[in-house]
This record gives structure tokens, C-alpha cells and sequence, in this order.
């Protein structure tokens, strides 16, 4: 273990995971216990077992990072103990909340709420401080941001792009995952390596880099919690284009300045992109404004911590 001014930070690697557990819980007493991970729930519960400690599930809080649709099987049935022995879970949104089938619901009962996640604001802006906006390119630039996985559909996109007949209409994926050497496939397939950047993993910083000097962001995603990417990209102030899915019309409601398109809707992407690519400059950044009051007004960090922290409270008040 090692500690920062506010931070204890316990090391952990795979072959003593249990050990390290046991020392964190063991170090000092905890007022609220708050695991994220599917994985990392059951293994607190398997350890409380072993060490019979029932005690230690009083004041557990587990967040649920996900819609339930987008869980496997596998995944399903790790939430049930989770659902039945964990004190308060919440959920990331109220997309996510509402997607909780009847049983789950049932074993949670009262104890299943949810709280939007919220972006850094304060952070953001001092990213994007030291920007400067390239404002001469002749470039029209899409940016898309997450894993290359299925669920993120980015073979829609692709597809999106090849019925564009425009050469400055280019596309930067930032991200990894097990779809990239597929992706680069397609890519070449479709005669776009000249249009199409696969920047792969970059920093924090170097996201903020390239949404600032985005034109728009897209996501055709099939499945999503409350997408953090688009929350970042919208307080950045960069237009966006989404898929039609709960989580994404929990962000829109009230917002009819976003475009909903239809899953799969590769003609529909198509053609939003071209709408966008059709406005001045000024136009867009209008609407990139309205992104970053609709976040500033309810998708901060700071509005989320305040739930966080009520939410402890009342765990505490409980005991």
C-alpha cells in the first residue's frame, strides 16, 4: 500500500488479488464500500464468505455501468447475488434504470436507484485552454471515440462514409479493440485509407485535442450505459450525431439541435453528416454551444457528485 494526501492506493495483481483485498478492508474501517466492477462485486462477496465478515456488506453501494440488454449471460447471472446482497445499487442512468427487468428489479427493491454520470467540466476547460483551433483546414472531420467492438457498430460508419462522394469528409477513430484489424480491412476494401485515421489509444488530453478541432462526433453505438464520450465531446462544444437508443435520447430529451438516427441506419448517418457539412462554421458552433449548456445544466461531475454524496448519506443514516 502507498498513500497520497487524500488517497490510499492498494496494489494488486492477479495471483494475490485476495491478499490485497483483505489488506485494504482490514487497514481501517470504511464508512461506504463502492465497487464498479461485475467482477470485482463477486469477488468481495466470495471473500466475505470465506472470511465471514457479513458485517463488511452494511454499507456496500454497487454502480451498474450498463444497460441490461448489453449484458451476456454470463453477466447476468453475477448481477443476481449482486442485486440481492449489496445494500444501494445505482445505476449510471435513467435509461439504464428503466432497462432493469422485473426479477432483478424485485430483488433490489427500494435499494435500485440511479444517477447520471457526469463530466469534468472544470477539467475540460483547462484542456482545452491550451488548444488552439485549426480553423483554415479544408477538412470536414468526423471524430468517434471507443472500443472497436460489435456493440460500437464501427462498420455502419465506414459505410456512412463510402456514400459520401467527398474526398474532404474524413473520419478519426480513437480507440482499440478486437475489431481493429478488421476495421483497417474494411478500410482498404472500401478504398478509404486516404479518409479514415485509425489513431488507436491516445491520452486524455490528446482526445480533447481532437474533438475541439472536430467538426462533429459520431456514434452508431447498438448498446450504451450514459455514454461519458459524448458528454466530453458535447463539453468541448463539438456537434454530435447519435444512434437511437435509450441512453441517447436520455442525453436529447428536450435537445432537437442532436440527431437521432435510426440503428443501422447507414443512409440516415449518410445524410446527417452531409447536413452538418452543409452549415457555415458559425452554425455549428452554435449548436456545439447548446451541447456544452445542455451538459453544464445536467450532465456535470459536480451535479453527480451531489447525488453521490446524498446517496451516501442517506446509506449512513440507514445503519
Amino acid at each position: 500500500m502507498y498513500k497520497t494526501a487524500a488517497l490510499s492506493i492498494f496494489k494488486v495483481d492477479s495471483s494475490a488479488a485476495r491478499f490485497s483485498l483483505k489488506a485494504a478492508l482490514k487497514s481501517k474501517k470504511y464508512d461506504i464500500i463502492h465497487i464498479h466492477s461485475l467482477y470485482g462485486a463477486i469477488f468481495y462477496i466470495i471473500a466475505i464468505i470465506f472470511w465471514r465478515e457479513k458485517r463488511l456488506l452494511a454499507r456496500t453501494v454497487f454502480t451498474i455501468h450498463d444497460t441490461f440488454p448489453d449484458f451476456n449471460i454470463k453477466h447476468r447471472l453475477m448481477l443476481i447475488p449482486i442485486m440481492f446482497l449489496f445494500h444501494r445499487l445505482v445505476c449510471c442512468g435513467q435509461a439504464s434504470f428503466e432497462s432493469v427487468p422485473s426479477f432483478y428489479r424485485w430483488l433490489a427493491g427500494s435499494r435500485l436507484c440511479y444517477i447520471p454520470n457526469g463530466v469534468n467540466i472544470e477539467q475540460i476547460n483547462n484542456e482545452v485552454s491550451h488548444i488552439s483551433k485549426d480553423s483554415k483546414s479544408p477538412l470536414f472531420t468526423i471524430v468517434v471515440i471507443g472500443r472497436l467492438r460489435k456493440v460500437k457498430a464501427p462498420f455502419d460508419i465506414l459505410r456512412a462514409l463510402k456514400q459520401i462522394d467527398d474526398e474532404n469528409v474524413r473520419i478519426v477513430f480513437l480507440g482499440q479493440g478486437p475489431l481493429f484489424e478488421l476495421l483497417m480491412s474494411e478500410i482498404r476494401k472500401l478504398g478509404l485509407s486516404n479518409r479514415v485515421e485509425l489513431a488507436g489509444a491516445v491520452s486524455r488530453s490528446k482526445v480533447y485535442e481532437y474533438l475541439v478541432n472536430a467538426d462533429v462526433f459520431l456514434t452508431p453505438s447498438r448498446g450504451e450505459g450514459l455514454p461519458v464520450a459524448v458528454l466530453e465531446a458535447m463539453a468541448c462544444r463539438c456537434p454530435v450525431i447519435l444512434s437511437d437508443i435509450p441512453s441517447h435520447r436520455e442525453i436529447t430529451s428536450d435537445a432537437d439541435f442532436i440527431p437521432l438516427v435510426k440503428l443501422g441506419g447507414i443512409a440516415g448517418f449518410a445524410n446527417e453528416i452531409r447536413k452538418f457539412k452543409k452549415m457555415s462554421k458559425q452554425e455549428r458552433i452554435i449548436i456545439g454551444e447548446k451541447c456544452r449548456e445542455l451538459v453544464e445544466k445536467r450532465f456535470s461531475l459536480t451535479l453527480m457528485l451531489e447525488r453521490y454524496k446524498k446517496m451516501y448519506l442517506d446509506v449512513l443514516a440507514e445503519q
